[in-house]
């Protein structure tokens, strides 16, 4: 079984293409060609976070929406269907 992650700070929002200097020397660098990053999701001391929301997609298409709400730091876990 495979699964990908859709989204970065938001559902529409699908990453950036990583820098090819990040990438120069890895021993796996022609594996990473064209994969997208996002920036980090911080959690801070004081019990909040940054407002965050990405789903996970597996084989059939079952999908897992991750929410992160930055006020509480609280994590929302919510199974759908995709299709």
């Amino acid at each position: 079984a495979s699964c990908r992650f859709e989204g970065g700070q938001s559902f529409n929002d699908k990453g950036m293409a990583i820098p090819d200097d990040l990438l120069a020397g890895i021993p796996s660098e022609a594996d990473f060609v064209g994969a997208l990053w996002s920036p980090p999701t911080l959690f801070h001391p004081d019990g909040t976070a940054t407002d965050f929301e990405v789903a996970i997609v597996g084989d059939k298409k079952e999908q897992v929406r991750l929410t992160l709400r930055a006020l509480t730091g609280a994590v929302t876990v919510t199974p759908e269907r995709g299709g």
